[in-house]
């Protein structure tokens, strides 16, 4: 999974895999044009071209391509999912984290973070 394409689309199944509601799939949609026009060419303006590298950053800063999406959704302003308490209670989205490698932050570091 070297090439942005690949990762995009590992990232797109796991998302479509979610058990709840997903605001962020129009974001993800423009992310896989963004990878389209790489290819094949595009005349780009300032606000695409600074699309383009915001993506193009988180997925080089990130190997999990699943914590690359969920921040750039969030710059976006655009909560994935809620990853609250009740959340984590249902089995079914624990078992979607865990086959996802997402572990839940310890309960200190949840009472500190900033409240979605």
């Amino acid at each position: 999974m070297n090439t942005p394409t690949k990762k995009i689309e590992h990232a797109q199944k796991m998302l479509k895999e979610l058990p709840v509601a997903i605001t962020g799939l129009e974001a993800l949609e423009r992310m896989v044009d963004t990878d389209m026009s790489y290819k094949y060419g595009s005349v780009d303006t300032d606000e695409s071209l600074d699309f383009k590298n915001t993506i193009k950053r988180s997925i080089n800063r990130y190997g999990n391509m699943y914590l690359a999406i969920v921040t750039f959704l969030e710059k976006e302003g655009i909560n994935p999912y809620p990853l609250n308490d009740e959340w984590w209670s249902q089995k079914e989205n624990r078992e979607w984290a865990a086959r996802w490698g997402l572990k839940r932050k310890p309960w200190w570091k949840r009472l500190f973070s900033k409240q979605r």
